[in-house]
């Protein structure tokens, strides 16, 4: 593996990283209602261990998802955590259908084609790449983000926003947008919606802006998992306002600094997953611009 940390040091960050527990909360608490999933770093040669259709609700779930069911430390695989954009209630129940603990006997293509059916809401993601982790490139990606924060916030728009380890993600909450058809068939769906809205913002502030992030099977990264690169791994850090974008480095989020911080599992338990402006508002711009 070429990489700058050996598996060793990367396990060991990652195994201390999650054994935080405000860390396995505060990810448990984003994946509620959501579909789970746990997937390697696409650079590590371990595709076949990706794992979607995961229920993660509470800590010990997440537990059992990451020691128990992969194995993650027996096998030394660095597991990235995700989580759909979509949210799902089935019968009334939040969250995607229990299935079997066995991840070879399960058969999930079913539910593959019909989840859908049982969105309650889609999140926007508005996911900016930078191409490297150079100071130059992150710092057009920090521009980028400032710029599509103020296009948001003009138009009363509730966000959260994140450093997603080599970038940034903006996410507008499901409850600001208006609930178009959530089938991937439907010519009006909100997935064709948002990537117009998309095209719109990168057409304005440029091209680190990935167009290829708003169809209906998309996991995002969630917050406070670790995101992790040849070079470094980084937690996925939510951000409290636009003065932490407007000042925020990389180095701030590099894991192995945070673990050394003593005040860490008190700031985490602090900070949560903000979501900003905190003003009150009903339906945004966004409806009457589709409407």
């Amino acid at each position: 593996m070429d990489s700058t940390m050996n598996t060793d040091e990367m396990m060991a960050v990652h195994k201390a990283w999650y054994s935080i527990p405000e860390v396995a909360f505060q990810i448990a608490r984003s994946a509620y209602g959501r579909e789970f999933a746990l997937l390697p770093p696409k650079w590590i040669d371990h595709s076949e261990a990706s794992t979607r259709c995961l229920r993660c609700h509470n800590t010990a779930h997440f537990n059992f998802l990451m020691c128990d069911l992969l194995h993650a430390y027996q096998k030394a695989i660095p597991y990235q955590c995700y989580c759909s954009l979509a949210s799902y209630a089935i019968d009334g129940e939040p969250g995607i259908p229990r299935m079997s603990a066995n991840l070879q006997a399960r058969d999930t293509q079913g539910w593959r084609h019909e989840h859908w059916k049982h969105m309650v809401g889609y999140d926007w993601l508005i996911d900016i790449d930078s191409p490297s982790h150079s100071a130059k490139h992150m710092d057009l990606a920090r521009q980028t983000a400032l710029s599509v924060v103020d296009e948001l916030t003009l138009q009363e728009m509730p966000m959260q926003v994140r450093y997603s380890g080599c970038g940034y993600h903006i996410i507008v909450p499901a409850s600001a947008l208006r609930p178009d058809s959530y089938d991937p068939d439907n010519e009006e769906s909100t997935y064709k919606f948002l990537l117009s809205e998309t095209k719109k913002l990168a057409d304005d502030f440029g091209e680190l802006i990935d167009l290829g992030v708003n169809d209906d099977r998309r996991v995002t990264k969630a917050p406070y998992s670790l995101s992790i690169y040849r070079n470094g791994i980084f937690a996925v850090w939510p951000l409290k306002n636009r003065k932490e974008l407007e000042r925020f480095e990389p180095g701030m989020a590099a894991a192995a600094r945070l673990i050394d911080d003593p005040g860490l599992r008190a700031e985490i338990r602090d900070r949560g997953t903000p979501t900003w402006p905190a003003i009150e508002i009903g339906m945004p711009v966004l409806e009457a611009q589709h409407g």
